[in-house]
């Protein structure tokens, strides 16, 4: 589409707990002026309450938005069969050209989760079958409207869904590896036996080896 422009990105690719989000957003050339000025940048750099607020305008601008959300036990599978599934990065690529396809721009920018961006590029490439002026950069497009929109809506929309899950599972923090709180309740569910499926069990953390080793938990 003329006159549009496509940003692509994901959150939390790197917890322990709760689904993988990756978002495209298709812009008009002149909305990314407007959402620049109004304070869009890269969701880690904003306040919670700010991205809320920024989520409202960026839907409004937005003429189309796509979502995938990536479950747990898929992320699992891709990590434990690497060598035939290809592993994280594979997986992210193929949510990343399934948005891409759904919005069919003529220029985005993505968001590479792989430090080798020619290889992901060329990959990428081959399974779009139109003329796309495509970009990708690891990390330097965070600031990008376009990407940054992305990631501000992947990162609501994920935060949303892990407050419904400490609702059912109580308070296990971020959910990233780095949160003490994250990892004491991996250890009392572990400890328990009874692993929830929002948990990404291929997930390697010392604190669990023990658990890992006796194979509670696992599939």
């Amino acid at each position: 589409m003329d006159g549009y422009v496509a940003g692509v990105d994901e959150a939390g690719r790197g917890c322990v707990i709760g689904p993988m989000v990756v978002v495209g957003v298709l812009l008009k050339l002149g909305a990314l002026e407007t959402l620049e000025s109004s304070g869009v940048k890269d969701s880690k750099k904003l306040t919670a309450k700010t991205r809320e607020r920024l989520y409202e305008i960026i839907l409004n601008e937005a003429s189309r938005l796509m979502c995938i959300i990536v479950d747990p036990a898929t992320i699992d599978r891709y990590v434990r069969f690497k060598r035939r599934l290809g592993g994280l990065n594979v997986l992210e690529l193929e949510a990343m050209v399934d948005i891409l396809r759904g919005l069919r721009p003529k220029e985005a920018y993505v968001d590479c989760p792989d430090r080798n961006l020619k290889r992901f590029l060329r990959e990428l490439k081959s399974r779009l079958s139109w003329k796309l002026d495509i970009k990708v950069a690891h990390k330097e497009f965070d600031d990008h409207p376009a990407v940054a929109s992305a990631s501000i809506v992947a990162k609501v929309l994920r935060d949303r869904i892990v407050e419904n899950l400490r609702e059912l599972y109580g308070d296990f923090g971020s959910g990233y590896p780095s949160d003490p709180k994250t990892v004491k309740f991996l250890v009392e569910v572990y400890e328990a036996g009874h692993v929830p499926s929002c948990v990404r069990r291929s997930w390697k953390l010392s604190k669990l080896d023990k658990f890992l080793t006796r194979g509670v938990g696992r599939y």
